[in-house]
C-alpha cells in the first residue's frame, strides 16, 4: 500500500494512538500464532464441507437446516475474509502458500485472488475518496437498495451499470489507477476459476442436493444479503471531519465478530488504522481502542436494527456522518493533531 490520499491521514492516527497507549499495547495486539492461523483455515474449510454434508441431506423440516442454510452464506462470506486478512494482508505460511489459498478461496468467494488484492490495496490508500469503491456510492436510493440485496443487484452495482456521475472531491494522483499488475496472474486465476466452476456443475448433476443446498442456492440467496450487511457495518457511516472515523463504528459481539470473520463494524474501523492485526487478535484491539476512540469523538453504534433502518428506510447516504444518535465529543476533542 502507498501514501493515503483523501480525507484520513492513518499514520498520523497510528502515531497518535501509539502515543496514547504505549507501543507495548500496539505490539501486543498484533503478536501472530501460526497455530490459530492454521486452525482458524482448517476450521473455516471444515465448516464449509459440514455445511455441505448436512444441508444435502435436505431436511428442510428440522429447524437447524435453515440455520446452517443461512449460516453457509456467512460462510461463503468469510471466505473473502479469509483471502482479505490471511493471503492479501500478513500472507501467512509465506508467499507461494498464501498465493494458493488465495487463489482457492476465490474460487468460492468469486473472484481472482490478485485483483482482488490489487482493488483492496486500492481501497486502501484511498479510503474516503470518491475513488474508493464507488459501486457503493451508486447505491444512492432506497430501490436501488433493496436490490443489492439480490444476485442481480449486486451484479449489476459491482460492474458499475448503477453508475452515477459525480464529481470527485479527491482526484487520485495521476497515473495511481494505472494498468493493472499481474494481469497475467488475474487471467491465469479467473480461468482456473472458470474450469472449477465446471467441475462444480458436473459434481452437481452427481450430487444435486450437496451442491445446490450446500453452496449454490446459500451464494445465491444468502450472500447477497450478508454482503449488504457487511457494506452497512464498513463505511455507511463516516466522519471526513474525524481522523479516526473512517469507518461504521458499530460495537461488534459474541455473534457479529465470528459472522464477520472479525472485519466488520468497530473491527473495520481498527483494521484500516492497524492493517497487520490479524484476526484472532481483533477483539482484543477493539476493545483495548473502544475507549480512546470514543474519546476522540468517534460516534459509537450498538443498535444494528437502527443502522438498518437508517440504511434503507431513512436512505442516509451512504460514508456520511448520519444525523442520528449518540453525539459525538466536542469538535475540540476531534482535531487533528
Amino acid at each position: 500500500m502507498g501514501a493515503a490520499v483523501g480525507p484520513y491521514d492513518f499514520a498520523q492516527a497510528r502515531k497518535d494512538i501509539v502515543r496514547a497507549l504505549g507501543r507495548d499495547t500496539i505490539v501486543r495486539i498484533h503478536r501472530k500464532s501460526g497455530w490459530i492461523d492454521f486452525f482458524g483455515i482448517v476450521g473455516l474449510y471444515g465448516l464449509f464441507a459440514l455445511n455441505v454434508w448436512f444441508l444435502g441431506q435436505n431436511d428442510r423440516a428440522n429447524p437447524l437446516w435453515w440455520v446452517a442454510f443461512v449460516l453457509q452464506g456467512f460462510v461463503i462470506m468469510a471466505f473473502g475474509y479469509l483471502l482479505h486478512d490471511v493471503c492479501v494482508h500478513r500472507r501467512v505460511g509465506g508467499r507461494r502458500f498464501s498465493y494458493w489459498l488465495g487463489v482457492v478461496s476465490g474460487i468460492l468467494s468469486f473472484q481472482p485472488y490478485s485483483q482482488y488484492g490489487h482493488t483492496h490495496h486500492d481501497h486502501h490508500d484511498y479510503t474516503g475518496t470518491d475513488e474508493d469503491e464507488a459501486y457503493k456510492q451508486d447505491l444512492d436510493t432506497r430501490v436501488r437498495r433493496f436490490l443489492y440485496l439480490t444476485p442481480i443487484g449486486y451484479f449489476l452495482a459491482f460492474w458499475r451499470f448503477l453508475r452515477r456521475n459525480f464529481p470527485p472531491k479527491w482526484p487520485a494522483p495521476e497515473g495511481s489507477f494505472g494498468p493493472v499488475p499481474n494481469r497475467w496472474l488475474i487471467v491465469r486465476e479467473t480461468a482456473i476459476i472458470l474450469l472449477a466452476y465446471v467441475g462444480i456443475y458436473l459434481a452437481w448433476r452427481t450430487w444435486k442436493d450437496p451442491v445446490q443446498y450446500g453452496f449454490l442456492l446459500p451464494a445465491l440467496l444468502v450472500l447477497p444479503i450478508a454482503n449488504t450487511f457487511r457494506l452497512i457495518l464498513e463505511h455507511a457511516e463516516t466522519n471526513e471531519q474525524n481522523n479516526f472515523h473512517c469507518a461504521t463504528y458499530y460495537r461488534t459481539g459474541w455473534l457479529t465478530r465470528p459472522l464477520f470473520f472479525w472485519d466488520a463494524g468497530d473491527c473495520h474501523l481498527v483494521h484500516h488504522v492497524f492493517p497487520g492485526i490479524p484476526w484472532y487478535r481483533m477483539g482484543e484491539a477493539c476493545d483495548t481502542l473502544r475507549p480512546y476512540l470514543v474519546e476522540q469523538g468517534v460516534r459509537e453504534r450498538r443498535s444494528l436494527w437502527e443502522l438498518t433502518y437508517g440504511y434503507f428506510v431513512k436512505g442516509y447516504e451512504h460514508r456520511t456522518l448520519w444525523p442520528t444518535g449518540p453525539a459525538p465529543a466536542p469538535a475540540e476533542a476531534v482535531a487533528r493533531s
